[in-house]
């Protein structure tokens, strides 16, 4: 036979071949699994492993069983590929590998069985160039012959914070889709009058708001082969996925959203436009007492001149983390770091504060620009018409950006959350911002 395949022709070659098998070894590697927990059991209980009756004993004889299993079948699809006539390269990586498997290996080893068998050194080098392939990982290349051991635990993405539900808004249930709330827009006065003087009528004025349910949702198609055979945790790590989207969806129309008939108006378009107001800054940087006077007078000032009944609990300051680690690094006269102490505690002159990059810092003509938010949470309402559902959705159909799909078809399956909220502040003096920010920057 010709010796001539490179790795990837060989992976190629017997692509086919082995996928038949995968599944016959996850199967394999589920019993595995559970004979070792059995074992970790009888440990634990201080079992002799290999009694005969014991049930960890029987265990240890299905866990050689099952490797054993393995590596034939490594050798049944090796003695088939050599029928076919793929070529010796392709059969000797698998039977390689199966002997490495029954001596309990890895196919790390596939080189040391081939010289133990007495392979020639032109084929040894062969194996040895797709035992490397293979190892790469690359599932192009062969990483599929290699069935992987999975950690229970998944390395997520590095994700945004949901900061405006923790940081206190209240959250009310809208079961039929809206809710009004009756306001004041102007009250009445009292007058100082004399003796006999006519007192003058005054009234005060009102309005509604109404809050509506703003659909939010997300869908993830999914391989039906991948969820019968990934790991259990392959539904967990879609659902937990579509969870985090839907509450960082959420916290960015809260914080920043202009607000449309199908998305809410966030902190940052409620505030009065008399609250909204340019940071100090007359330097490079930001000096400790610009900043000072930012924060009391164009932010806390604005509330609390406005009558908002905030208090060290109830107010919340929202800013980038970029604004936060710049106030970190202020110092006063005596060189002592002015803030610092006082945010590791989540606290920002005696008020709590968030970070989230969901607050930009790439405003501005010169594109990097900010904005730190100041709210009263006690006027900050989330509407829920409808809670946060996760469905499967098994063989439907979806629309793929450009066309519908049919999950049937494709065997496809639909993973699909669904939540509908608006958002509400209930008096436009009730929030402030300061802009063009370019702490940090």
């Amino acid at each position: 036979m010709p010796l001539s395949l490179s790795a990837r022709d060989v992976s190629r070659a017997v692509a086919e071949s082995m996928r038949p098998v995968l599944k016959e070894l996850d199967e394999i590697r589920n019993e595995q699994r559970d004979v070792r927990r059995r074992l970790r059991v009888a440990v634990t209980r201080n079992a002799d492993p290999l009694r005969r009756g014991d049930p960890a004993g029987a265990a240890t004889r299905r866990l050689n069983a099952a490797t054993h299993e393995r590596a034939a079948a490594l050798e049944r699809f090796a003695e088939r590929d050599e029928k076919k006539g793929l070529g010796l390269n392709a059969a000797a990586c698998l039977r390689v590998f199966a002997l490495a498997q029954k001596q309990g290996y890895g196919p790390d080893r596939a080189v040391d069985v081939a010289r133990e068998l007495k392979y020639g050194d032109e084929l040894i080098g062969k194996i040895d160039s797709h035992v490397k392939a293979l190892g790469s990982g690359v599932l192009a290349d062969g990483g599929f012959l290699i069935p992987p051991e999975y950690a229970a635990e998944i390395i997520e993405l590095l994700n945004a914070a949901a900061v405006v539900r923790k940081a206190g808004a209240r959250a009310i249930p809208m079961p039929r889709g809206t809710m009004s709330f009756r306001k004041k827009t102007a009250a009445s006065t009292a007058y100082w009058v004399g003796e006999s003087s006519t007192i003058t009528a005054s009234q005060p004025t009102g309005g509604i708001v109404i809050m509506s349910g703003k659909k939010l949702s997300a869908l993830i198609p999914t391989s039906n082969d991948l969820l019968r055979n990934a790991s259990p945790e392959a539904d967990a790590l879609i659902r937990d996925e579509l969870v985090i989207r839907h509450a960082l969806g959420e916290d960015s129309a809260y914080l920043r959203g202009v607000g449309t008939d199908f998305t809410p108006k966030g902190i940052r378009y409620w505030a009065n436009a008399s609250n909204v107001t340019a940071a100090t800054q007359a330097g490079a940087s930001a000096t400790l007492y610009e900043v000072i006077n930012d924060l009391e007078m164009k932010l806390i000032y604005k509330l609390t001149g406005g009558n908002v009944p905030v208090t060290k609990d109830s107010g919340a300051f929202f800013m980038h983390p970029r604004s936060a680690a710049y106030l970190r690094t202020l110092v006063d006269g005596t060189g002592k770091y002015f803030f610092r102490e006082e945010m590791r505690d989540g606290r920002l002159s005696g008020y709590q504060y968030h970070e989230s990059t969901q607050i930009p810092i790439n405003l501005g003509s010169g594109t990097n620009e900010s904005e730190v938010l100041f709210a009263h949470m006690a006027d900050c309402i989330i509407g829920d018409e409808l809670a946060l559902i996760v469905e499967f959705l098994a063989n439907a159909s979806y629309h793929d950006g450009s066309a519908v799909v049919s999950g049937a078809s494709d065997d496809e399956s639909v993973f699909r959350a669904i939540g509908k909220h608006d958002f509400l502040v209930q008096r436009d003096l009730a929030a402030a911002v300061l802009n063009t920010v370019k702490w940090g920057a």
